[in-house]
């Protein structure tokens, strides 16, 4: 939860920036991938768990940007709907 706390803030910060989402998400993604899988099927000495897990919670929050836009995406009038459908899928 280190990690998300963190993340997502730095990731908002990050699209701020660099105005390309898409980007920022996609690289976020590929990195908790990477860390996730390194985490579950490989063999790790004990004190790099938590480094690993920290840095799977940051670059997963870069879940975050799909929330920020879907809002900028929908109309003001239909914006709690997608929130709530984006949150559900």
């Amino acid at each position: 939860f280190l990690g998300w706390a963190v993340g997502a803030p730095s990731f908002g910060f990050l699209y701020d920036i660099l105005k390309k989402w898409r980007d920022v998400f996609w690289y976020g993604t590929l990195v908790a991938l990477i860390a996730g899988m390194a985490v579950l099927y490989v063999a790790l000495p004990s004190w790099l768990l938590p480094y690993l897990l920290f840095i799977f919670g940051f670059s997963a929050s870069s879940h975050v940007l799909v929330f920020v836009s879907t809002k900028r995406m929908c109309s003001a009038k239909v914006a709690a709907t997608s929130l709530g459908l984006t949150n559900l899928i």
